[in-house]
């Protein structure tokens, strides 16, 4: 079932409160209780500057931070609670905020907090804990703007040690480490950086931090620091992924014996919380059974009001149930334990904070909620007017109202009274908030996931290779068989109600596309986008299995039954070490084609690329006439940080990064930019440089052209889409030199489907010049020796083969060799979309460069630099650090020849159209490949030397290639034989129908993609390069489809058809006919 029917249907039918409002007003109560100078976008307009001379002993800038309460003290171990709480929601439930439109503000608040915790920590074993007396504060009621008192610091150092405080400023610095290593890296190492020193602190000098700092007794008791240490060092393992750091967590669980059952989960006990951590990083039954022990015992024992709350406490009643409901709802989600009672009891508790029993206890939220939260500043008039104890016991509400402040609550028998001065029912602080935020942050999740699950109520029949099958068989099938049915289970990734079938088919159609890959599915989009046009879309392949939809497992499926598993015949300069030197090239076999099956790097090439194409006779190909056609494309979901002029929104292709970085990510970047490149966005006005790759991803699964153009569409009355059948050629009248139609082998029969418009091959740069081939149409030649009737001879067909190649460098890192994928990093990604599995390891990261034989003025780099590394994407047992073999880690850096100039070759074996085309690469037969890609190796080992990397302990593996054993390691003719032994084929093939003027006696289709001499056949797809594009080429072919689609349109839509058409994609008259 889907998330157990997404929770009963969010225990039927949802809420009647707006948890995103709530969430929203929550972050407006963090703003109000900002000290120091306040940003520009601080929205609390009551508040200005405050607290600007606080200060250490030593005189260091401690201004910053939050106040605690309705007073002015700012205590840094409660703060950080509140940071680690309000982060862990934010990381758990990162969908929910950007649906309430709030990410941004939520990041914000956690930086406010982190960015004074660095403050506080002077030095390595010194941290501030306590800025302003009790005494002198509380005789102060007022503005914090006017504040007059002494204001002293009072820290924790060697001699004054205070494991708990250090121990939970760790785990708000690691925590919000994770947070932000995907928006600000420089940052985000930063907040490690002090983590780890304070972790050492922590762990090194023992003590309670409130014997360092008495005065903290009186308001944050600490009774212990034993679960401070453990929280901290989860935290640290839950950012880094360092093993040693669950260790030492479990032996201080043993250690400080935290495994008895709490009854509560706050600041100064956090065993709940270490307890659900530890659940889900280790799966143990041990930890597993304790949270739901804790859980249970909260919801069926714990002491209620008459009205249902849970109660703990006086002091903080609602911030107690907030706290539990939070623990447990994220128990129920992420272990699935009892998921539909502790998804109802979270929102039961946080409704009753919302004013189910008549009464709000949000400040501004509902209509009867408090009106005199105990706080100094919401409780003073608008200025001139002055502010003191006067307002304390004015009995009218506070002028200025303190949007999401949750008050203390009400009694034991929910008597509640909204009066200033009663504390115990009107007190606000920062950590009374922050569980019922996160909490609000969960049940806003859940609704978005139980919309999905309305349209998810179809049967699921996807067929496709099993993950543990794709791994390597029986050793995989139990963790990888029980993965996939979790897999399976995730509506978005499932996706049964919105996946396109197969139709009847009509003996007629307008238009007919042959191949649903990466150009196809674009071109029955757009050509459907026309009601009056009939459009079939035929694909040999079938539909896209479920597994291909996560990231991590992109090789997974190279080799299955989705494959067509070409391989090229012997090469006589490249894969010698390869069985018969045969090289492989993986080509997608499915709905979507290789976009099912590719890295999901969105690189559109360079300018040069296609003003090349348009110098050569290929009018309207110039980068500046193709850019409006990516463009089109393109939903940027980070265009905001993207170079302007050069991207777009709103397009039906999502483009951002994955939602997760390994750290060595960040570490190549950096290691380029030691060697002088910048980091960049490759796909704007420059592209010589570095970066994290956009990739075609939607919330953090694959995005192939089949989802993203086609599912949209799917019940379009006028686009059929007709799978597992194999087109064997296209119908030619032999007289008018015209397409008619095809013939194909459906169900293993052979029909005839006409078009009374056109013909689209879009096979790829394999598959197309085959069609083409057998439809009579290439080499005469050729085609006479295979008993094919020559319909047409035109000798580019096939010719001009190109493919990108590579080699593979390997480096060893210290690290252990231990799976990636486990447990732990599933359920970030089940839950979250989140975690290695959201992404494609450190291959995500690439680089383009200019090599000694490359005029780097030309913006037009030769060597382009892809990584490979920790991919999440195969595991025996799950368990966390599931060891690979007993070697360390390696790395590979994958230089790559961008502009190769050996040319290869595609021809028919025979003419029997179930057969494989011979394919001759013809790697490295042009000298100035190898030297291209020698070069590209020396750069990679350069790479490896840069003090970024030398961190990771990078070392080149020495093992000599196989037969090149008598070469000295490293010199050039030692690389000229290891890339040719040991080749890596990119899966950029391109070139076999080229474009080209009637003039170019190799040019297969004119700039319009009409085939020459064939009226009413195009070729849209890689095929049609004339040179392969600088970089990966699945967006240069989704553009070539738009572009394509487009003069498709432009011949068949006139006015004396009826319709109005301009060659301009942003003027053009949209005519879709609503829902057909």
């Amino acid at each position: 079932m889907f998330y157990s029917l997404w929770v009963l249907l969010f225990i039927t039918f949802g809420s009647a409160y707006d948890y995103r409002h709530a969430l929203k007003l929550s972050l407006l109560f963090y703003e109000a209780q900002r000290s120091g100078p306040l940003p520009a976008s601080n929205r609390i307009t009551w508040r200005s500057d405050s607290a600007l001379d606080d200060h250490g002993l030593n005189n260091e800038d401690l201004t910053g931070g939050y106040y605690d309460a309705s007073d002015y003290v700012k205590f840094s171990f409660t703060m950080a609670f509140t940071t680690t709480i309000l982060t862990w929601g934010m990381l758990s439930f990162r969908h929910a905020y950007n649906e309430a439109g709030q990410y941004q503000h939520g990041l914000d608040a956690i930086k406010w907090a982190t960015d004074y915790f660095i403050k506080c920590h002077a030095s390595k074993y010194e941290f501030y804990g306590q800025i302003g007396d009790f005494s002198l504060d509380h005789a102060f009621w007022g503005r914090p703007e006017e504040m007059n008192m002494t204001r002293p610091a009072y820290k924790i150092d060697i001699e004054h040690p205070g494991s708990d405080l250090a121990g939970e400023a760790v785990a708000a610095l690691a925590a919000a480490s994770l947070l932000f290593e995907n928006f600000n890296q420089s940052y985000s190492d930063e907040l490690l950086r002090h983590a780890t020193e304070l972790y050492d602190f922590a762990t090194m000098y023992r003590g309670l931090y409130h014997d360092s700092i008495p005065g903290a007794k009186v308001y944050y008791e600490s009774t212990g620091y034993g679960d401070e240490l453990t929280w901290a060092a989860i935290w640290l393992y839950k950012k880094t992924k360092d093993v040693k750091y669950i260790e030492q967590a479990e032996t201080f669980y043993t250690k400080f014996r935290i495994k008895d059952r709490p009854n509560e989960f706050f600041y100064n006990k956090k065993v709940a919380g270490i307890q659900l951590l530890l659940a889900e990083l280790t799966l143990r039954p041990e930890y597993i059974s304790t949270i739901k022990n804790f859980c249970d015992y909260t919801i069926k024992e714990q002491i209620r009001t008459p009205k249902g709350l849970i109660f703990i406490d006086k002091s903080g009643t609602l911030s107690h149930a907030a706290n539990v409901a939070f623990i447990c709802l994220h128990a129920g989600l992420t272990l699935n334990i009892s998921q539909a009672a502790y998804v109802s009891f979270a929102k039961e508790q946080i409704n009753y904070m919302l004013g189910s029993t008549g009464q709000s206890f949000v400040v501004g939220y509902g209509q009867n909620y408090p009106k005199q939260p105990h706080h100094s500043a919401s409780s003073c008039p608008n200025l001139p007017e002055p502010c003191g104890w006067k307002q304390f016991t004015w009995k009218g509400p506070n002028p200025q109202i303190l949007y999401g402040a949750l008050v203390s609550g009400p009694d034991q028998n929910d008597h509640y009274e909204d009066v200033r001065e009663e504390f115990l029912y009107n007190e606000v602080t920062l950590d009374y908030n922050a569980g019922f935020q996160s909490t609000l942050a969960g049940l806003i999740y859940i609704e978005n996931e139980n919309k999905l699950t309305m349209a998810c109520n179809c049967p699921v029949t996807q067929p496709g290779p099993t993950l543990a099958s794709t791994c390597g068989g029986a050793q995989y099938m139990l963790f990888m068989g029980l993965l996939e049915v979790f897999l399976r289970s995730q509506c978005d990734l499932e996706d049964p109600c919105g996946r396109p079938h197969n139709t009847p088919v009509l003996p007629e159609y307008d238009f007919i596309i042959v191949g649903g890959g990466s150009s196809g599915a674009v071109v029955a989009s757009r050509l459907s986008e026309i009601p009056e046009w009939n459009v079939l879309l035929i694909e040999a392949g079938l539909d896209e299995p479920t597994g291909t939809q996560v990231p991590s497992m992109f090789l997974n499926f190279i080799g299955s039954e989705i494959d067509w598993g070409y391989q090229t015949e012997p090469e006589p300069s490249a894969c010698l070490a390869e069985t018969e030197q045969r090289c492989y090239w993986p080509r997608g076999k499915v709905l979507g084609g290789t976009s099912v099956m590719n890295g999901m790097m969105y690189i559109r090439g360079s300018r040069k690329d296609y003003d090349d194409w348009a110098k050569a006779g290929n009018e309207g190909w110039s980068y500046n006439e193709v850019l409006p056609y990516f463009l089109k494309s393109e939903d940027n979901k980070q265009a905001d940080s993207m170079d302007r002029g050069y991207h777009s929104t709103g397009g039906l292709l999502t483009v951002s990064q994955f939602p997760y970085h390994p750290p060595l990510s960040q570490a190549l970047l950096k290691a380029a930019q030691e060697l002088g490149y910048p980091i960049r966005d490759l796909n704007g006005a420059y592209h010589t440089g570095f970066n994290i790759a956009q990739t075609t991803n939607r919330n953090g699964s694959r995005l192939s052209t089949a989802k993203a153009f086609l599912r949209p569409f799917k019940n379009r009355r006028n686009l059929n889409i007709l799978m597992n059948s194999t087109v064997t050629r296209v119908l030619i009248n032999t007289t008018t030199k015209q397409a008619y139609g095809v013939e194909v082998i459906n169900n293993g029969v052979k029909q005839v489907i006409y078009a009374s418009k056109e013909v689209i091959v879009s096979g790829g740069a394999i598959n197309s010049p085959q069609i083409l081939l057998l439809s009579g149409i290439g080499p005469s030649q050729d085609l006479q020796q295979v008993n094919v009737p020559v319909v047409h001879n035109l000798p580019g067909v096939g010719k001009n083969l190109q493919n990108h190649v590579a080699h593979f460098v390997n480096f060893n890192i210290n690290d252990t060799n231990s799976a990636p994928l486990n447990w732990a990093t599933a359920m970030e990604y089940l839950l979250f979309r989140d975690g290695l599995m959201s992404g494609t390891g450190i291959s995500e990261v690439t680089g383009f460069i200019n090599t000694k034989y490359n005029d780097p003025r030309l913006e037009h780099p030769d060597i382009q630099l892809f990584f490979g590394g920790f991919l999440a994407n195969c595991a025996r047992t799950g368990q966390v650090g599931e060891r690979v073999d007993n070697g360390t880690r390696q790395i590979q850096m994958i230089p790559t020849v961008l502009h190769p100039k050996s040319r290869g070759v595609l021809k028919l074996r025979d003419n029997n159209p179930l057969s494989t085309p011979l394919i001759y690469a013809n790697y490295f037969t042009h000298p100035n490949d190898v030297k291209v890609i020698t070069e590209g190796i020396k750069f990679a080992m350069k790479l490896s030397e840069t003090k970024a990397l030398k961190r990771y302990g990078f070392q080149l593996d020495r093992t000599p290639v196989q037969g090149c054993e008598s070469l000295t390691f490293g010199t050039d003719p030692y690389w000229d034989c290891a890339v040719k032994r040991q080749t890596g084929p990119e899966n950029h093939q391109a070139g076999s129908c080229k474009m080209g003027p009637s003039s170019d006696p190799m040019a297969v289709v004119n700039p319009m993609l009409q085939v020459h001499g064939i009226d009413r056949l195009r070729v849209i797809d890689a095929s049609i390069m004339p040179a392969v594009t600088t970089g990966n080429t699945n967006a240069p072919c989704i553009m070539i489809a738009e572009k394509g689609s487009d003069l498709i349109k432009s011949r068949w839509l006139t006015p004396q058809a009826g319709f109005f058409y301009t060659n301009m994609p942003n003027q053009r008259i949209d005519r879709q006919w609503g829902s057909w």
